[in-house]
C-alpha cells in the first residue's frame, strides 16, 4: 500500500470513530477502516472487520451516511470456514455505540411486538451469510458492553456450505415461513435460525416470533433486555460487492396492524448447509 493510500484510510479512520460522520455535507463516505461508524438518520453502519490478523487482506465500504445503504466494495480475504467481518447496520445498542433515538435496550418483558424490514444484493461466490444478528443483554448496564447474554442470527441468504455454531436442532416454522434451527453456547447463548428457502428481502418480519420461540426453548431468559437489531454479512472468503439497500426497525409500533404481515423475495440458489444429524 502507497503512502497516500495509506494517510487517506488513516484519515477517514479517524474522522469516523471520532465523530460517526463524514465530512460535512457529504452523501458517500468510502472507507477501509476495520473497525469505523458512521450515523445515518435513526440507524448506524458499521465496518467490523473484526478478525484481520487471522485472515488478513482487506475490506473496504461506500456509505451513504443519509440513508444507511452500503456497499462492501473489497473483501480479499480467504478465511472460510472462519468467519472474517460482519459489516453491517444496526438499531439499537452495540458495544457501547448507540443509534440515534434508540428505544433499546428494552426489557423482553415490556416489547409487545418487533418487527423489521431489509434488502440486499448479494454476490453468489465465495462464503457468506446475509444474516440478521439480534443480540440480548442479561442486564441494562451490560448492553452497553455485551458480557453474556443471547445472540440470536437470522441467517436470510448463504453461500460456501458453513454452518452456524451450535448443533442443529431442527426444522421451525416462524411468522408464515420454514426455518432451520441451530442453538449452541460460544461463551453466551448461540441461536440461529436459518430460512429454507433463501431470501433477498423481507418485509415486516416479525422479530417478536423469533424471541417468543427461543423463550419457549429456555435459550433466552424472559429477564433479558433486547439490546440491538443487526443486519449484515458474515463474510469468509469472497462475498465482494455485497450491497445492503434498505433497513428499517419499529420497536413497539403498529403491534397487530391490518395488512402487516411478512413477505420475503427469493433469493438466488445458494450452497446449503451440509445435513446434521438433529440433536435432540
Amino acid at each position: 500500500m502507497d503512502f497516500n493510500r495509506a494517510f487517506r484510510i488513516w484519515r477517514t479512520a479517524f474522522l469516523l470513530m471520532a465523530f460517526g460522520l463524514g465530512a460535512a455535507g457529504a452523501e458517500t463516505i468510502d472507507t477501509c477502516a476495520a473497525n469505523a461508524y458512521v450515523t445515518a438518520g435513526s440507524y448506524v453502519v458499521g465496518t467490523n472487520y473484526w478478525n484481520p490478523r487471522q485472515c488478513g487482506g482487506e475490506q473496504c465500504l461506500s456509505i451513504d451516511d443519509q440513508t444507511g445503504a452500503f456497499t462492501v466494495t473489497q473483501a480479499d480475504f480467504t478465511c472460510a470456514p472462519n468467519v472474517a467481518s460482519y459489516p453491517f447496520i444496526f438499531y439499537g445498542s452495540h458495544f457501547g455505540s448507540n443509534s440515534p433515538g434508540t428505544a433499546l435496550p428494552m426489557p423482553l418483558t415490556d416489547l409487545k411486538c418487533v418487527t423489521t424490514s431489509w434488502s440486499f444484493t448479494p454476490e453468489r461466490t465465495g462464503s457468506w451469510d446475509a444474516a440478521y444478528d439480534i443480540w440480548f443483554s442479561r442486564g441494562l448496564s451490560t448492553a452497553q458492553g455485551f458480557s453474556g447474554g443471547a445472540e440470536m442470527m437470522l441467517w436470510l441468504d448463504y453461500m460456501g456450505n458453513v454452518p452456524p455454531a451450535g448443533h442443529k436442532v431442527g426444522p421451525v416454522t416462524i411468522d408464515g415461513m420454514g426455518w432451520t434451527l441451530w442453538e449452541g453456547n460460544i461463551g453466551w447463548n448461540y441461536i440461529a435460525y436459518l430460512a429454507d428457502k433463501t431470501m433477498d428481502s423481507v418485509s415486516a418480519l416479525d422479530v417478536t416470533a423469533f424471541i417468543k420461540d427461543s423463550l419457549s426453548r429456555n435459550y433466552l431468559d424472559p429477564e433479558w433486555y433486547l439490546a440491538a437489531v443487526e443486519a449484515g454479512n458474515e463474510l469468509r472468503t469472497g462475498g465482494a460487492p455485497f450491497t445492503s439497500h434498505s433497513f428499517s426497525v419499529q420497536v413497539n409500533t403498529g403491534c397487530g396492524k391490518p395488512g402487516a404481515k411478512p413477505t420475503a423475495t427469493p433469493g438466488g440458489p445458494g450452497d446449503r448447509v451440509p445435513p446434521v444429524t438433529p440433536t435432540p
